[in-house]
């Protein structure tokens, strides 16, 4: 992904929550995707952050680039902690080149 004149940005894709029109009507696998995603962009601060969360019989799939490699293992250590879960799949890529 190349550096835009954007500066950074936040783009976080909730497959789960887009099914459900308010927070209040969403499944439990939509409210988990929901705080995973927003932990995740907590802990990651500042940065450019391209993240998807699926949540499907309590196993995560976290999608999207981190910056560094300790930014996707700090994803997965949410996602991991996050009440519910059962297991984590990454398919997270390390971007560090979006950092510059």
């Amino acid at each position: 992904m190349a550096a835009t004149s954007l500066g950074r940005v936040a783009v976080v894709l909730l497959l789960s929550s887009a099914l459900a029109p308010a927070a209040a009507q969403q499944r439990p696998e939509g409210v988990m995707s929901d705080a995973i995603a927003q932990r995740v962009i907590a802990a990651w601060g500042a940065q450019r952050v391209v993240i998807i969360v699926k949540v499907s019989d309590g196993v995560v799939e976290l999608w999207g680039e981190a910056l560094s490699a300790a930014a996707a293992a700090e994803a997965e250590r949410i996602a991991r902690g996050t009440a519910g879960v059962r297991a984590v799949i990454s398919y997270l890529s390390v971007n560090a080149a979006a950092a510059l």
